[in-house]
């Protein structure tokens, strides 16, 4: 049988996990609410310097490709806030709200990016997020995975019956596999199939834009509602002046 089949009772038994690492469905799942939790949200913002990219941006210059920050709240240059920083709470909030995480068709498929006024943040800020959470699942499964060695051999160590020592060894081996496996692969969990690209348009609403368009439709419909109404009071008259 496989070897969780033949050791997962025992290892379950000294409490270490057999799971192992990489993409398996669990260790995607674990991922994708890594990615949405508080802790690691406001991790990857401020490791990032992305504080101002989420809060700070006045403008943006299509043309350019440059972003305006509002001087009132954010010096770009001392990178130092002239106002309260943005909570924790806030920080995560809007991170859940910038981030998109979709399951694809194919099963084990998952389309991930972010919303931003820059294209350009947007891709950035994607290739970031998939490398950070690999990271961050990379150390938790080493760091895991040592201290499973170091109690497996201290174990060992302390049995003479040849058999468990066997079944020791065998965990230890296969701890040992998951530490050389989440060090070879930088790509641990989450392996990028399609690369995010620039998008054509900018990848966040247009604010100024659809004000606009509102406006429009408004007043097309204001328009309307008055020629409506014109057109009633109108024939309304005629038909009066016909019955008299």
């Amino acid at each position: 049988g496989s070897f969780s089949s033949q050791f997962g009772g025992f290892a379950q038994m000294v409490g270490v996990s057999l799971s192992g690492g990489g993409s398996s469905k669990s260790n995607t799942n674990l991922a994708i609410e890594v990615m949405k939790s508080r802790k690691f949200a406001n991790d990857f913002v401020k490791n990032r310097n992305l504080i101002p990219h989420f809060f700070a941006i006045e403008d943006y210059d299509k043309k350019k490709d440059k972003l305006f920050f509002d001087k009132s709240l954010y010096d770009e240059k001392k990178n130092k806030w002239l106002e309260e920083e943005p909570s924790l709470s806030l920080i995560h909030a809007v991170f859940l709200d910038s981030i998109f995480i979709d399951k694809d068709t194919k099963p084990g498929y998952f389309l991930i990016g972010f919303k931003h006024q820059s294209p350009k943040i947007a891709r950035d800020l994607t290739n970031w997020e998939v490398a950070d959470i690999n990271a961050h699942l990379i150390k938790r499964d080493v760091t895991e995975a040592e201290k499973a060695v170091d109690y497996l051999q201290k174990k060992a160590s302390e049995t003479s019956i040849a058999e468990i020592r066997k079944i020791f060894f065998e965990l230890i081996k296969r701890q040992k596999e998951t530490i050389m496996l989440a060090n070879i692969r930088k790509e641990y969990v989450f392996e990028t199939i399609d690369p995010p690209v620039i998008p054509l348009g900018v990848s966040s609403p247009n604010v100024k834009l659809i004000r606009i368009i509102f406006s429009i439709i408004f007043t097309f419909t204001s328009i309307i509602v008055i020629l409506l109404n014109a057109y009633y009071f109108n024939n309304k008259l005629s038909f009066k002046s016909l019955e008299n």
